[in-house]
């Protein structure tokens, strides 16, 4: 949608200033993002050293590190708490991620690391996986952990479930990634190249 606005940067302030206390945030900044890294012109060229991808490496792994437990009396994040209406926890993991991709994006190190084959197949079925691990651990891990211990030790049952689980995980994302999530991909560029993109 915002494609061909020559000033959509202000759009995105907006919709961040909008989104800002939101699960969605995570989603405009990964949107601003994949813009200016897809441009001709790459402004995170212009400000690629080591300093600055160290930099924001190390912020964006505090800032994602903020504890989940709301316990923090006796750690550095008590100084950077945000009041309410903030959610401290999604807020920081966000710009944390943010972070983190950033330094990525600017480090041919962390660029060929996640670029191996095992990390890129990962990554091709992270979405699928994220939809539906919750699920399957709800309901087939249960079943299979609650089986399982009964006639061996809880770590056993454990070990067991685990990788039963991981596997059936993976299967079915790769499942779910080349039969649904690639045609929602090629129809969504489908409708970008017909809709959207500026014809020259």
């Amino acid at each position: 949608l915002a494609i061909n606005i020559n000033r959509r940067y202000i759009f995105y302030g907006a919709l961040i200033l909008l989104m800002l206390n939101t699960v969605y945030l995570s989603f405009i900044l990964g949107m601003i993002l994949a813009d200016i890294s897809t441009r001709k012109t790459d402004y995170l060229k212009h400000i690629k050293n080591n300093f600055f991808t160290l930099l924001a490496l190390i912020i964006g792994i505090f800032l994602g590190s903020f504890p989940n437990n709301r316990i923090l009396d006796e750690t550095i994040y008590r100084y950077v708490v945000l009041g309410f209406p903030f959610d401290s926890i999604n807020f920081y993991h966000t710009w944390g991620a943010f972070f983190i991709m950033v330094a990525i994006m600017n480090s041919n190190i962390l660029k060929s690391f996640f670029s191996t084959k095992i990390l890129s197949f990962l990554g091709k079925i992270s979405f699928s996986m994220y939809v539906i691990h919750f699920i399957v651990v709800n309901s087939f891990s249960s079943f299979i952990f609650i089986n399982a211990v009964k006639y061996t030790s809880y770590n056993n049952a454990f070990l067991i479930t685990f990788v039963i689980s991981v596997t059936f995980i993976l299967f079915f994302s790769y499942f779910i990634y080349r039969y649904i999530d690639l045609t929602g991909i090629k129809l969504s560029k489908y409708i970008f190249v017909k809709y959207f993109k500026t014809k020259k």
